[in-house]
């Protein structure tokens, strides 16, 4: 049996004999994800990062434990679980560094369960803080593919926002690109009109 088995099993012979919120419990529990993280043990940092999100509300590593915990989810393909742990997070952590990460793994569950709109209002928040280029390229796509009138709506007014900041690169040209298809669709000629002015100016 390697090293770190031996290590755990007595990591989590002692959390049994702690109170699950004190800080000694969050001690012997930070030791246990880690050495699970090391050995790639998904169910054993699963089992142990829920417990400590749910116990150790005062600690300061709460926010990433619980980011553990969803990437445990997501890795296990519990698409349900990594969008219900993801709203948790938002709601105890708004503003939090770690909520970019977050809303991308929603993203993606909403992603993988059939949920494009959904998705693509995750990376279009991301986008709108502070995200990168490519997460609003992400939503654009989505909304554009949901095929009705309010995912058009949504896609143009973003695309009009992100023609003016995207770097002049191929990107600009298909944000631009697809906000006018979007524009189009939706019948909202003129920020299809500003679009184009936009990337004309821009290029």
């Amino acid at each position: 049996m390697p090293a770190h088995a031996d290590k755990a099993i007595d990591l989590e012979a002692k959390l049994k004999e702690t109170t699950e919120s004190s800080p000694s419990s969050g001690k012997l529990m930070k030791e246990l994800v880690n050495l699970y993280w090391k050995d790639e043990k998904i169910f054993g940092i699963i089992r142990t990062t829920s417990k400590f999100s749910r116990s150790q509300a005062e600690d300061p590593q709460r926010a990433a434990m619980t980011l553990k915990l969803i990437e445990g989810y997501t890795v296990t393909a519990r698409h349900d679980d990594v969008i219900m742990t993801g709203r948790q997070f938002l709601e105890i952590f708004p503003g939090h560094a770690l909520t970019n990460n977050v809303r991308e793994y929603i993203a993606t569950a909403y992603e993988n369960t059939g949920r494009g709109n959904l998705a693509a209002i995750q990376y279009q928040t991301i986008w709108a803080n502070d995200g990168s280029a490519s997460q609003g390229i992400k939503a654009l796509r989505l909304f554009n593919q949901v095929n009705n009138s309010a995912s058009f709506n949504r896609a143009s007014s973003l695309a009009t926002a992100m023609v003016t900041i995207t770097p002049a690169t191929s990107l600009l040209t298909g944000v631009g690109f697809q906000g006018m298809h979007a524009a189009e669709r939706a019948e909202q000629w003129a920020e299809g009109l500003q679009i184009a002015k936009t990337l004309i100016r821009r290029n």
